[in-house]
């Protein structure tokens, strides 16, 4: 039997230490190149013999927007469900990349716009007082 893509790992840091996680079975080397180009952390790729079932994302199909951003849901630590961003500022495509057989929760989100700059106040004119 052949390789039917890739297996991807992303190593993060959830629990206070780096641990390796299963972020996509069996995609096409392309994904794997999208993940490398675009991920936080580091990930690596093994072919795969079989394909793994997928866990579905959270979001899926992303909301129409400029730019995307990818939060992983980490194991549960101390009663708690901790998330992580694992990519940022991502094209729709990208974005796409990351919904491909995903092995963990991972919840798809635009990127929220920068806030309006808030104009600075004009600076107070210098009094000329005299002290005579």
């Amino acid at each position: 039997m052949g390789s039917t893509g890739y297996d991807v790992r992303i190593r993060a840091w959830a629990s206070g230490q780096f641990d390796w996680f299963p972020l996509a079975s069996a995609v096409p080397a392309e994904t794997v190149e999208v993940f490398r180009k675009t991920a936080l952390w580091d990930v690596e790729a093994a072919e795969s013999e079989a394909a793994a079932d997928p866990v579905p994302p959270v979001t899926f199909p992303p909301t129409e927007a400029d730019e995307y951003a990818v939060w992983m849901r980490y194991p549960s630590s101390g009663g708690k469900v901790p998330w992580g961003l694992i990519a940022d500022h991502l094209t729709s495509d990208q974005a796409r990349a990351y919904t491909r057989n995903p092995q963990t929760q991972l919840n798809v989100q635009p990127v929220a716009p920068p806030p309006p700059a808030v104009p600075e106040p004009d600076a107070e004119p210098e009094s000329d007082t005299d002290d005579e």
